[in-house]
């Protein structure tokens, strides 16, 4: 005999104290960053240990704390998506192709970030286009990145207009926070690094502001989504069923 047991699960969520708490977790991050670069570039620094408590919260560097955090944020984004991506095809909403997208996209930016995918593209598109690594495309993969985002914002135009105007206005702020230092700061720290190289305080900080503009990118765009659903649907109940047998 088949018997279904069904649990509801009531858990409220304070759209203000999970942004405070990301955005401190974040303003932490920042600091640590900047400090770290400040010792570095102005103390002689004797010691294992310093060196690499310093390189495990640079924002600038892969695989470490920042990193992580930075993929977590993504995560969280593509898992808010596709939860508005069920309950919008549930509901037999508009745009599923486009949460569906933005779900999935979300998912792949959380696993760059730890696996470095987009890095691996500069030298195959410097090879093609013969730039030479000079100037604002001296990490070329921003040329295909460019094109997307062009592609994308033309993809989604209706999309983005047929929200609601502080969702609207929300995700484009998110979005040119974490557009202009994913692709914007990368060009402008393309253009220094390819005349001083990376050992300096001042490319350093540059890579700070970088990844602190796709932090707070991702933290708005979080903060709208959960506006987003708590204007539009109020409370999600999510039912966990498991079929046993006796």
């Amino acid at each position: 005999m088949e018997k279904e047991q069904i649990l509801k699960t009531d858990l409220p969520l304070n759209i203000f104290r999970i942004t405070m708490f990301l955005s401190v977790i974040a303003i932490f991050l920042i600091i640590c960053s900047v400090i770290g670069q400040l010792i570095k570039f102005n103390f002689d620094i004797d010691g294992f240990f310093l060196s690499g408590l310093i390189d495990n919260f640079f924002l600038g560097s892969e695989s470490n704390v920042p990193t992580y955090y930075i993929s977590f944020l993504n995560l969280s984004s593509a898992v808010l998506l596709f939860i508005i991506t069920a309950v919008e095809k549930k509901n037999r909403k508009p745009y599923f192709l486009q949460w569906t997208i933005l779900s999935l996209g979300f998912l792949y930016i959380s696993m760059d970030e730890v696996v470095e995918i987009h890095e691996e593209l500069s030298n195959p598109v410097a090879g093609i286009i013969n730039l030479n690594n000079q100037g604002f495309y001296t990490f070329s993969w921003v040329i295909p990145g460019i094109i997307i985002v062009l592609l994308l914002a033309l993809f989604f135009a209706r999309f983005i207009t047929n929200l609601d105007s502080g969702t609207r206005v929300n995700f484009l702020i998110a979005a040119i926070l974490y557009v202009g230092g994913a692709i914007g700061l990368e060009m402008l720290g393309g253009r220094y690094y390819g005349i001083h190289g990376s050992d300096n305080l001042t490319y350093r900080m540059m890579q700070n502001v970088e990844e602190s503009l796709e932090m707070a990118g991702l933290i708005v765009f979080i903060w709208a989504l959960m506006r987003y659903m708590s204007g539009r649907y109020k409370q999600i109940i999510f039912e966990f069923t498991q079929n046993s047998r006796k």
